[in-house]
């Protein structure tokens, strides 16, 4: 069963976020690339919710796979080699939430879609780029979380936008979301 619009303001009027923190990190560097070769970063979140009466812990978790740009990765006779892995990054924030209004299965499936990301999107932006600079590689833009229009919290898909960089966050019943980022080099 999908939540009303009013429902879920009125879910997000009595939230308040009371702590974030970094609760687990993995970093592996899987090549050593040549620094002009243009990267990607693909990116996928996962999310796990434990909640009591008004009070909700989440883990939201990224899964950062910076990758060489498949259209710089071809062979001199154009046959495409696939994808070459240069790095993982997998980061979890824990988040603990104050509500007035118990989390339920409904709501943490919009919110997980909407706030949540909003939430920690610039925390993994950070991580990324700091990360990435203590590897040795080049750094790697990943956009900010951005709605391209205006949307109700049970519509889908949910698109972000920044420039020419696009991300899409699917909203819907699962509580793993993929997406896919296109990164530039700074």
């Amino acid at each position: 069963m999908a939540v009303s619009d009013i429902e879920y303001a009125d879910f997000i009027d009595g939230l308040e976020l009371r702590s974030l923190w970094l609760g687990e990190s993995r970093v592996e560097k899987l090549a050593f690339p040549d620094p002009t070769t243009p990267f990607i970063a693909r990116i996928e979140t996962r999310n796990r919710w434990v909640g009591e009466d008004t009070t909700s812990l989440i883990m939201h978790g990224y899964r950062v796979r910076i990758v060489e740009d498949e259209q710089a990765v071809q062979s001199e006779a154009g046959a495409d080699l696939g994808e070459i892995g240069v790095a993982t990054i997998t980061v979890e924030f824990g988040l603990s939430y104050s509500t007035a209004i118990p989390m339920t299965e409904e709501l943490f499936t919009a919110f997980q879609a909407v706030n949540l990301p909003l939430n920690t999107w610039p925390y993994m932006r950070e991580y990324v780029s700091s990360t990435l600079s203590r590897m040795g590689l080049p750094a790697v833009f990943v956009p900010t979380f951005k709605f391209s229009e205006p949307t109700s919290v049970s519509s889908a898909p949910i698109e972000v936008a920044s420039g020419d960089v696009r991300a899409s966050l699917e909203a819907g019943q699962s509580t793993e979301i993929a997406n896919e980022v296109t990164a530039s080099q700074d």
